[in-house]
């Protein structure tokens, strides 16, 4: 438990101090350390079954001791507290399942004081769909570990002389009551970081169109200091305008002098609103943040939801305080914080909750299950226990039977919505479709109902006002203020599916609002690029969807989607216009030749039979289809399909294409080849891409230079910039992409300002940093990187709902990690994996069935979590590890002939036995790596000469057999590492020249040589790593600061007794914080 001190039924437990006292009699008894943390982990889940083997996991920090410790520590614990096994009060013994805690678990509220049932006797210990503020601080429980955390945030920040802080999570995750319920209390506290002076609270939600300045200026008016305003003599005007300027504002020169005797804070909450209103007046309100930020006096703390962390990061004052430390993410609540969510305000306010007569469950159970297994929990808890709460009986009881009878969590606000609608006029309940029309979208890729803030304006009717008013003052839809314009909008999503009104509403329209969705989307793509012919819809079954959702007037369209929908039907009607003077002149054509025959007519009905089909398959993979497969990850089903129009495309002779042909053909090819190395065929993918750039070229040739051209050229170009990565030949990598920066250079010479020039010049620049950082140029590829990050960043200020561009954002964060990584800049790495990692999770809460996010979500925390094992910070790396375990566990279920994911899935599987090493389980270890070998084994069988697979059987070998060497099982570890060394060596000679190869042989001979060592042949041993040394130092030439490489370096060295020679690496190491545990290890053996 993270809380410092907690009741446990008549004890007083101090964690802290390692000691209890008894509340009655005063009497204080030490308790052993480690006997501390057994009481610790099983009060931290209190009333929950925690096993004998959980307890050596989660007490004796995996160190191989037996569970008699476990039941040494329990006995203790029960002489302590005066407790027995036979009739158990704190601790019971459920046999052969592990033990749980039987007396009540209440920790210290957030104030610093016991709370008490009295001052909640008369009143809900619960706040239904409010958040907590400091009256509430009692009874908020639950968060005490994040309280913690996010009081050593502010504190770091405030003796840092840094003003700002942000609080990350999603929506109604509990950040706001963290801040007022649970940081405010703390910091009132005794032994709190600084003199806490008040705080003042600004909602940026609900500031009812008052200008930002002026609604900033009366937060500020509302901090006093000794009973007296902070900022006295002043309006809310003039202090906004103050702030607005350049120029610190004179006013705060006094209000410095206060940081002498504290802080105060100011609490920005929903910061995500400002987002929404334009550029200038979105900077000028983070001047006046950056202007108190920088006082000194007032500590800027900001709340908002993590989905906007693209647009966070594109503020400096936001993205410097998370390079100085001060964003916090609130993360989801665990199970055992749920269930002190719901018991521990129930004991103060003297409650208890009711048991199932069918099943004997406990309603806190049930409640704890069914939230944690919901994503909106915490806002549906809250409301349910509200009316739990408020249908008690008369001996304080929570009853089963008014759950059952509210429908359980997400019952309850549907019956809340359900009744309120029942309360209004007829007319006014019958405005409710119409109403839901405009707030409910479904998702073009998904089937996800979801909704959106619409203007007050849009409503047609006073009946459409009386039925938004009455939700919004029953708090089933929020008013806010969006561009300065009132909106409003259903305020948990939870009501579109728990509500069976409105779920059934969306079922019976799920069609057209998809529809909707997609028309919005391309409408808006159409109105961003200037309104372009090639944009509208074609001919076929978009048009007539179109067509019949303009039809369909229970949905409303905007002014913007019905001028795409007629500007397309109006292309249409000309093109029939044109088609039908074509099909006469034709017709003319065809009386005129008939004499040539039927060989004549049979040839071109045949030609034209092949046209069409080419036409079809060409719109088909370009198309909307494999658009919706790629964020799905489910690219394959095209490969049938591709291999059938490779084939047709190889016959047909370019001199009978038009260019129109001839891009449109490019365009598909580039779809195959795509398709192919996702299968794990190169060499189709390279004959597929070799057909797309001759047809290009052919344009090429013919002079139709266009933005259009150049970026089919580049696309061509990456992909065989990526197949060359694939299979290690890094030379030939870097040519492809310099040519691709080529082809977008000249892009943006002939259109400056066109976004998708930006765009392609900075994929390019990323891709040709990955390649110079395969060869170890670190530092011109972080150049690179950062300029593709500029650039990027300018598009997705044109483009702010483009979320391939936040994608690609995200990617050359995660180089720039790497290149820094590469570098030796380990902590500058780790922030960079860090904004990453929150990009991908941002676009994975936004478009959940995109499965793409998913796996760069992986791949992301896999990344982050071996820096972070580099760094020694193993169980920070395990949290990371089993949310990459359950994601990409999830991914291969859906799709087991996914070669990526099957991939990114063994790295991870390789990794955990990594952990399982660092906490002493070799056992587990071994078995995980020697299960993967069979799986690698059959990998490398069925695609014999993938580099991606030989490199992965090879370097799991090396993992087993540093397992094997642990266990002193060297004759075992002989034979494996005899057979990597035999494969790595018979590789393809291209491979020999990547840092990977180089890397895992010098690593492979140095386990080689350890195997001798421990049989004390040392003879044996010096000539061994003698081999390795060049080889290591090849390495270290290629990458000089690459840690790994140092580390290799280091052992070969200490291997064959040249201390000297490395001890200036290990300082190095030590110097950038290198911990890793397997260096740590092999150190201090061969300093012995």
């Amino acid at each position: 438990m993270q809380t410092k001190s907690f009741h446990f039924g008549e004890w007083l437990v101090d964690a802290q101090a390692c000691t209890i006292r008894h509340e009655q009699s005063a009497q204080t008894l030490k308790v052993e350390p480690r006997a501390m943390d057994v009481l610790l982990a099983l009060c931290d889940r209190a009333g929950q079954i925690v096993s004998a083997e959980d307890l050596l996991h989660l007490c004796w920090d995996g160190l191989a001791v037996g569970e008699n410790q476990v039941h040494k520590a329990i006995t203790q614990l029960r002489k302590l507290l005066g407790d027995t096994a036979g009739d158990p009060r704190y601790i019971e013994n459920i046999r052969k399942r592990g033990y749980r805690t039987l007396a009540p678990v209440m920790p210290v509220a957030a104030d610093g004081t016991a709370a008490t049932v009295d001052s909640w006797i008369d009143a809900s210990p619960f706040v239904g769909l409010d958040a907590f503020d400091e009256a509430h601080a009692a009874v908020f429980f639950g968060r005490d570990a994040a309280i913690a955390q996010l009081r050593d945030t502010v504190a770091a920040q405030a003796a840092a002389g840094q003003g700002m802080v942000v609080v990350l999570g999603p929506s109604g995750s509990g950040k706001t009551s963290l801040v007022q319920a649970g940081l405010f209390p703390c910091l009132r506290a005794a032994g709190a970081p600084f003199p806490f002076l008040g705080a003042s609270i600004l909602d940026l939600g609900d500031v009812d169109g008052m200008p930002l300045p002026t609604a900033l200026g009366g937060a500020l008016l509302d901090l006093e200091v000794d009973g007296r305003p902070l900022l006295e003599g002043f309006s809310a005007d003039a202090i906004g305008a103050a702030l607005s300027g350049n120029d610190r504002p004179a006013f705060l020169d006094p209000v410095t002098a206060t940081a002498q005797r504290g802080r105060a804070i100011l609490f920005i909450d929903r910061l995500e609103a400002v987002f929404a209103i334009d550029v200038a007046r979105r900077r000028q309100f983070f001047t006046a943040l950056g202007h108190l930020a920088g006082s000194g006096a007032i500590l800027v703390i900001a709340a908002c939801r993590n989905d906007f962390y693209p647009d966070v990061a594109r503020e400096p004052l936001l993205l410097t305080a998370k390079a100085q430390g001060g964003h916090f993410d609130l993360a989801p609540p665990t199970r055992a914080e749920i269930i002190h969510m719901i018991r521990l305000p129930a004991i103060v306010a003297g409650l208890r909750f009711g048991t199932d007569p069918e099943t004997g469950a406990q309603l806190d159970d049930m409640l704890c299950e069914a939230t944690a297994d919901q994503p909106d929990a915490l806002p549906l808890l809250q409301y349910t226990l509200h009316e739990l709460y408020l249908q008690r009986s008369t001996s304080r009881e929570l009853t089963v039977a008014a759950y059952r009878a509210l429908g359980g969590l997400g019952g309850a606000i549907g019956k809340r919505a359900e009744a309120t609608l029942d309360g209004l006029p007829a007319p006014a309940r019958a405005a409710l479709s119409r109403v839901l029309s405009l707030v409910v979208t479904v998702g073009a890729q998904d089937e996800a109902a979801r909704s959106r803030r619409i203007p007050w304006g849009t409503l047609a009717t006073a009946e459409e006002r009386t039925l938004v008013d009455t939700f919004v003052r029953q708090r089933l839809f929020v008013a806010q203020v969006y561009e300065g314009e009132p909106v409003f909008g259903v305020a948990h999503e939870a009501m579109l599916r728990q509500w069976p009104r409105a779920a059934a509403w969306i079922a019976d329209h799920r069609r057209f609002l998809q529809a909707r969705s997609r028309m919005e989307e391309a409408a808006r793509r159409w109105l961003a690029d200037g309104r372009r012919n090639d944009l509208l819809l074609p001919r076929g079954r978009q048009l007539e969807e179109a067509r019949d959702l303009a039809g369909f007037t229970p949905i409303p369209l905007d002014t913007d989607v019905r001028a795409y929908i007629d500007a397309s039907v109006r292309r249409e009607r000309q093109a029939e216009r044109r088609r039908f003077g074509l099909t006469a002149g034709f017709a003319a054509i065809a009386v005129l030749a008939g004499g040539l025959g039927l060989v004549a007519r049979q040839a071109e009905k045949t030609a034209q039979q092949r046209k069409h089909q080419a036409e079809d398959l060409m719109n088909f993979m370009v198309g909307n289809f494999a658009d919706k497969l790629r964020p799905l990850g489910r690219l394959e089903l095209l490969s049938d399909i591709g291999e059938k129009a490779l084939s047709y495309f190889s016959q047909e002779p370019l001199s009978d294409l038009t260019p129109e042909d001839r891009a449109q053909q490019a365009k598909a090819l580039q779809t195959l080849a795509e398709v192919a190395r996702s299968r794990g065929d190169p060499k189709s993918a390279q004959a597929a891409l070799a057909k797309a750039k001759s047809l290009l070229d052919a344009n090429l040739a013919q002079g139709l230079e266009s933005p259009e051209l150049l970026k089919d050229l580049g696309a061509v170009a990456f992909w065989m910039g990526q197949i060359s990565l694939d299979q290690r030949d890094m030379g030939k990598a870097e040519s492809y992409f310099r040519d691709y920066e080529r082809y977008s250079n000249r892009m943006l010479d002939l259109a400056p300002d066109n976004v998708d020039a930006w765009v392609e010049l900075s994929y390019a620049r990323t891709n040709l940093g990955s390649a110079l950082k395969a060869q170890g140029d670190s530092r011109s590829a972080i150049a690179l990187f950062e300029s593709s990050l500029t650039l990027k960043r300018r598009a997705l200020d044109r483009r702010p709902q483009d979320r391939s561009l936040r994608s690609g954002i995200a990617n050359t964060l995660s180089w720039l990690g790497s290149a820094h990584e590469a570098e030796g800049n380990l902590r500058v790495a780790l922030t960079f994996f860090d904004q990453e990692k929150e990009q991908y999770q941002s676009l994975r809460a936004i478009a959940p069935s995109e499965l793409l996010w998913t796996f760069r979500l992986v791949t992301s925390l896999y990344r982050h979590m071996q820096l972070l094992y580099a760094l020694g910070e193993t169980d920070t790396a395990a949290r990371d590890l089993e949310q990459a375990q359950s994601l990409i566990q999830d991914l291969t279920a859906r799709d087991g002939s996914n070669q990526l994911w099957q991939q990114t899935e063994i790295k991870i599987s390789v990794f955990s036995a990594e952990i399982h090493k660092a906490r002493g389980n070799l056992r587990e270890a071994l078995s995980t790596e020697r299960a993967l070998a069979l799986k690698l084994s059959k990998f490398n069988a069925q695609f014999p000469g993938n580099a991606e697979w030989q490199l992965a059987e090879t370097s799991n070998n090396i993992f087993i057999a540093d397992t094997l060497l642990r266990m002193r099982q060297p004759e075992e570890a002989d034979k494996i590492l005899n057979l990597t060394i035999q494969k790595l060596n018979s590789m393809p000679g291209g491979i020999h020249e990547s840092l990977d190869y180089r890397q895992q042989l010098a690593r492979s001979l140095f386990q080689l040589a350890m195997s001798h060592r421990i049989r004390n042949e040392n003879v044996a041993m010096e000539e061994i790593c003698k081999k390795a040394a060049p080889i290591s130092h090849l390495a270290i030439e290629m990458s000089p600061n690459d840690y790994y490489n140092i580390d290799t370096w280091v052992r070969v060295n200490l291997c064959i007794g040249e201390v000297g020679s490395v001890s200036g690496y290990i300082s190095k190491l030590n110097e950038i914080g290198y911990r890793s545990p397997s260096y740590v290890l092999t150190l201090r053996e061969l300093l012995k």
